[in-house]
């Protein structure tokens, strides 16, 4: 039997066309997830919530509560104009620091009602995990949420790398996740996997421990010992203060 090019390119095509059109579906899916997240978990009381946003992108802005008050966008890669401009195109106040999620010392203790952690976690080395969930301890207020993201390893499709919206990113294992709930920063953590079978994603809210006290990051202490000795008055010979 003759086979034809279009015997073999046209089942080709429409294998292609079914993995795109999933992928939009798993996509489309976890908009909504995350959409749903930010609505239940940022907090709408008062005059509105201070949120850092660590990774993800202009769409998320949309999702937040109306009276959300400023949205501080985290990462050595976002775009300061598309985020600024998105935010004035959803009415909130947006703020781009294009620098490391591991470091947050542009914002005080206990000055955050919500951290929020779009699929950049699970890009972290193991140290560097620690020190952005120490970060966001730090920065958020008593009670306050940690709102997540991620993807995980366990559940996924042969064909993650295909039609995953996390595909090319690293996922992490599930006990990564559940080592939440041990995390001194944080007195209560839950969380589900969704998209189980395709493109999991671990999906959850970890609350700060109102007992936390923020551990001195080994900087912090060099920084302050330079700005001792800096403020300490030089003498001269005869011992009189410059």
């Amino acid at each position: 039997i003759a086979v034809s090019p279009a015997m073999v390119i046209l089942p080709s095509v429409a294998m292609l066309a079914g993995a795109a059109a999933l992928k939009f579906y798993l996509y489309s899916q976890l908009e909504y997830i995350t959409a749903a997240m930010l609505s239940k978990y940022v907090p709408k009381d008062g005059r509105g919530a201070t949120v850092i946003q660590l990774g993800g992108g202009t769409r998320e802005l949309y999702y937040y509560p109306k009276n959300t008050m400023t949205v501080i966008n985290v990462g050595e890669t976002v775009n300061k104009g598309l985020m600024e401009q998105a935010g004035i195109t959803a009415a909130v106040p947006t703020i781009v620091k294009q620098q490391p999620i591991t470091d947050l010392r542009f914002q005080p203790d206990g000055s955050v009602d919500a951290v929020v952690a779009l699929g950049v976690i699970s890009q972290l080395s193991a140290q560097q995990r620690q020190q952005c969930l120490d970060e966001a301890a730090r920065v958020l207020k008593p009670g306050m949420p940690l709102v997540f993201v991620e993807p995980v390893q366990e559940g996924g499709s042969p064909l993650r790398g295909l039609i995953g919206v996390s595909a090319g990113k690293q996922a992490l294992p599930v006990a990564e996740i559940e080592a939440l709930q041990q995390s001194r920063g944080f007195s209560y953590s839950q969380f589900d996997v969704a998209l189980q079978g395709q493109d999991p994603h671990a999906v959850g809210v970890a609350v700060k421990s109102e007992q936390y006290k923020p551990r001195r990051r080994q900087d912090d202490n060099e920084d302050a010992a330079a700005k001792k000795t800096r403020s300490k008055p030089q003498k001269t010979a005869k011992g009189f203060s410059q």
